[in-house]
């Protein structure tokens, strides 16, 4: 039984920082845009409160092996974000474009 609470948090982690990915890609897109500053910080907040959410709800308990079970789920689907985001060439183009030579 406490395999598959592992492997749930593992999942809740993953599922986490896939939820934090895309309400960071909409906070870029609203900078580029020029939106106001209150929706920029609406977007900081809610992405800091769905975090602490889910690992307050995995550690429910006081179960530190979940936690780290589902910072490794958020950590893996970062990684791989990272990964994916080097890879694409319209992406490294784009930032040619914009002034930043790295």
């Amino acid at each position: 039984m406490n395999n598959i609470f592992l492997l749930i948090s593992v999942f809740a982690g993953m599922i986490t920082a896939w939820v934090y990915l895309l309400l960071l890609k909409r906070t870029v897109l609203q900078i580029a845009s020029g939106k106001s500053s209150v929706s920029l910080i609406t977007g900081y907040f809610l992405r800091i409160a769905v975090c602490v959410i889910c690992f307050v709800a995995v550690s429910w308990g006081n179960h530190i092996e979940r936690v780290l079970a589902c910072l490794a789920g958020f950590s893996v689907v970062q990684v791989f974000s990272i990964v994916r985001a080097g890879r694409q060439s319209d992406f490294i183009k784009g930032a040619q474009k914009n002034g930043n030579k790295s």
